[in-house]
């Protein structure tokens, strides 16, 4: 190899490296906003409810959205359709339980429940993409699944958190078949249309559980500021997430990926000061070293991709 083309190499490294480590950080501040305004409310008998959470968290990533269209810089063009709305309903569901998960229970557990998902997502793609699972994979995915089990079974005795854990179960089987689809639909949509979607059936679907539930709560000033920082965080981790894979393989990415969960927990540890049980930290060590495992025996075939 020459020495610019290693040069080269290194610094696109370091390029994938800082953006996926700055999604990171957007993702913990989402988690650890998301988190204070259900343990830190304006009315301690009234706070906000998750699902209007996550409806103000995907209008803001509508309109950033539509405002990149307007500019030209996201083509106006579906693919897929079907497959888009199933991609939308299934991340509705995972989001709407994630955030769900975050009110109810730790932290760190919700996260880590989450990153189950990495197991659910090959045996998905074995099943509906035809992708090989391998036995090489079988070990990371058991990790995986003791870990959760551990999870579940360590609640800490905190109330509801019973609720929150099974909410980040499904959440993370969830988030595990919305991956197999946006997997399928790169064949087919450009990833700012595949956002678009996902964004706008998830915000329709917190607007209507919360209409539906009437539970809408008027947010105060500093809830507004903290809901606007959940909505850009959120959007600017996912542009980061995606600009990673333009120059890190998928698993160097899977791997930082899944430092969220760990990350998260030690901040809320911090800032909202939220314990972290034996069992959580069990647990979630063996959802990581599953997961790792997982992203290291992964050779997926790449999908093609229509021009943005």
């Amino acid at each position: 190899m020459s020495a610019p083309r290693a040069e080269g190499d290194r610094r696109h490294h370091l390029i994938g490296a800082g953006a996926v480590l700055g999604s990171l950080a957007f993702f913990v501040t989402m988690n650890v906003l998301t988190r204070f305004l259900a343990v830190v409310p304006s009315d301690a008998d009234n706070p906000i409810p998750p699902a209007e959470k996550v409806m103000y968290r995907m209008i803001i990533g509508v309109v950033v959205i539509l405002f990149m269209v307007r500019l030209g810089l996201v083509k106006w063009r579906f693919g897929n359709i079907p497959m888009l709305f199933l991609r939308g309903v299934l991340g509705s569901a995972a989001v709407l339980l994630y955030f769900y998960a975050i009110d109810n229970t730790a932290l760190a557990r919700a996260s880590f429940l989450l990153f189950t998902y990495p197991a659910w997502g090959a045996l998905f793609s074995y099943l509906f993409l035809g992708e090989r699972f391998g036995w090489n994979r079988i070990p990371g995915a058991v990790l995986i699944y003791l870990g959760a089990a551990v999870l579940l079974s360590g609640r800490g005795g905190a109330e509801g958190a019973l609720n929150g854990d099974i909410a980040g179960f499904f959440c993370g089987v969830c988030a595990g078949a919305a991956t197999t689809t946006i997997r399928a639909l790169h064949r087919y949509d450009t990833t700012w249309i595949i956002m678009f979607v996902f964004s706008f059936v998830t915000a329709v679907a917190g607007g209507l559980v919360t209409a539906g539930t009437g539970s809408y709560v008027a947010p105060a000033a500093y809830e507004w500021a903290a809901i606007a920082g959940i909505g850009l965080s959120g959007l600017g981790a996912h542009a980061l997430f995606t600009t990673g894979f333009r120059y890190l393989d998928v698993t160097t990415v899977g791997a930082f990926a899944m430092l969220q969960a760990p990350l998260s927990g030690v901040a809320a540890f911090i800032l909202l000061d939220e314990a972290l049980s034996a069992l959580t930290i069990a647990g979630g060590l063996l959802v990581l070293a599953g997961g790792v495992h997982l992203a290291k025996t992964t050779r997926a075939r790449t999908m093609e991709r229509p021009s943005q």
